[in-house]
């Protein structure tokens, strides 16, 4: 019998539309029994971000607390929220009636303590943006306590490590990673949990969403983020593979790697070092990663 998990969602939703496939999916899991998803907090760089989320969560029926994290510098206010930058997040929160927006959205790392403090059983958190929230919650010293006690473990889409593979492939810096890099450092040197990678090269090939669109077209706010994206055969799926893993574990199509290191070079390129006193393990498929599709696909049949 798989163990029901209790999920928090952190995620940068609004650009890439594997991000509302992947909080789809784990909606979906929690009709099936599978996890139950307490709530939602944003790093998303757009106006619209957790707005998208809301109108995801309303059209499964879900009201959920979904933080925000305010960004310094970032040019958003109430005269420029109409254009500022989104590929899907605007329209998708337009359609399905999504809320909160920028302004009216509580802080990131106020949501992400009160969802902790609120558990009454260990939490998976997930996420799958940068990692700027994430390093927000280890650095409050209230923060990284309830993180000790409540969460189990925490799911990242982040990494590529391929260059320890294969010495021919050029070392990459991952897009989460990148997004904040020192935020990206900071967490694999003190998160007090252990922390699963869903890495760049495993979710490149896995490519999901067609039959979503093919069910339910623009009906479906995640069908709907791929159609705006030109993505009508599907995504690459790091996001979703991640959510994945977050829920139903290994699930007879991933495998995890011994225990080890992650660091994280100037540049935003990640290193992984086995050692069996480390906190990191790299989520790999087993054979087939068409197999990880056809399960993720498969809630959306």
């Amino acid at each position: 019998m798989t163990e029901y998990k209790n999920i928090i969602l952190d995620t940068d939703i609004g650009g890439d539309p594997d991000d509302a496939v992947a909080l789809s999916y784990i909606f979906e899991a929690e009709k099936a029994g599978l996890c139950r998803l307490f709530g939602i907090t944003t790093c998303s760089d757009n106006a619209y971000g957790a707005a998208c989320a809301g109108g995801i969560a309303k059209y499964y029926g879900r009201e959920l607390p979904i933080g925000q994290l305010k960004m310094p510098g970032v040019d958003i206010n109430k005269n420029n929220i109409e254009s500022y930058p989104g590929t899907y997040a605007k329209p998708v929160a337009d359609a399905f009636d999504g809320s909160p927006d920028y302004f009216s959205a509580p802080e990131a790392l106020d949501v992400l303590k009160e969802l902790l403090a609120a558990a009454d059983s260990p939490v998976t958190l997930v996420t799958i943006g940068k990692l700027s929230n994430i390093r927000d919650l280890i650095a409050d010293p209230s923060g990284k306590k309830l993180l000790r006690e409540r969460c189990a473990e925490i799911a990242i889409m982040g990494g590529d490590f391929r260059h320890h593979t294969d010495i021919s492939a050029e070392p990459h810096a991952e897009f989460n990673i990148v997004g904040d890099i020192a935020a990206a450092a900071y967490l694999f040197e003190n998160s007090p949990v252990p922390l699963a990678l869903s890495p760049y090269e495993l979710g490149l090939t896995i490519l999901t969403g067609k039959p979503l669109i093919e069910k339910y077209g623009k009906s479906h706010p995640a069908a709907l983020a791929l159609l705006l994206n030109g993505c009508d055969d599907g995504r690459s799926s790091w996001d979703p593979s991640t959510a994945l893993y977050a829920v139903e574990g290994e699930a007879g199509v991933m495998k995890l790697s011994k225990k080890g290191f992650v660091s994280v070079r100037e540049n935003g390129v990640t290193d992984f070092k086995a050692d069996t006193a480390g906190n990191c393990r790299i989520i790999g498929a087993v054979n087939c990663p068409q197999k990880i599709a056809d399960k993720i696909d498969s809630y959306f049949r």
